[in-house]
């Protein structure tokens, strides 16, 4: 059986620097790319960030465990980047 696609949507009103930081987070994810193909993407018609999957034989608790981890690793991510900021703009 293949694998099911997870896609994960980022709001188009976010920079750069936070899509790539949130991207990089989802695809050193291994366990989570080891059973799904992941799709990350930019659109600019959501909010906050949506999760989607596709071909799934999974039940629902473990899509809605899986997003659940996914979430709190794009915030932890957003949220070193932002005190990273915060650190730079402090020491000019």
């Amino acid at each position: 059986m293949s694998k099911p696609v997870l896609v994960i949507r980022f709001p188009g009103y976010w920079k750069e620097v936070q899509w790539d930081i949130s991207r990089k987070a989802i695809y050193d994810n291994k366990p989570l790319n080891q059973d799904y193909h992941v799709m990350v993407l930019v659109d600019n018609e959501v909010e906050e960030v949506k999760f989607e999957c596709y071909n799934s034989p999974h039940e629902l608790e473990k899509l809605e465990e899986i997003t659940k981890l996914v979430k709190m690793s794009i915030e932890r991510c957003l949220r070193q980047e932002e005190d990273l900021r915060k650190k730079q703009k402090e020491n000019e």
